[in-house]
C-alpha cells in the first residue's frame, strides 16, 4: 500500500532471527477457511508472498509442506 508506514519500536535486548506467522479462522468458518487457504497457497506459489515480504526487506520461506 503506498504511503504506509510500519512503526518499529525500540527493543533494547530483544532480537529475534526468525519468526514465524500464521494465520488462524474460526473452526465453524471452514468456507472462509478453505478460503484463506487457497488465497496463502496461491500467493506462495505464483511470487505475490516473497514480493510483498521483499518489499518490507524481511525474507520469505515457504513452508515445506506446499
Amino acid at each position: 500500500m503506498p504511503g504506509l508506514k510500519v512503526h518499529t519500536p525500540p527493543l533494547p535486548g530483544f532480537a529475534v532471527g526468525k519468526w514465524t506467522l500464521g494465520a488462524a479462522v474460526h473452526f465453524a468458518w471452514k468456507d472462509v477457511a478453505y478460503a484463506v487457504d487457497d488465497a496463502l497457497g496461491a500467493a506462495i506459489n505464483d511470487g505475490r508472498m516473497s514480493e510483498i515480504f521483499a518489499r518490507y526487506g524481511v525474507s520469505f520461506n515457504a513452508p515445506e509442506f506446499r
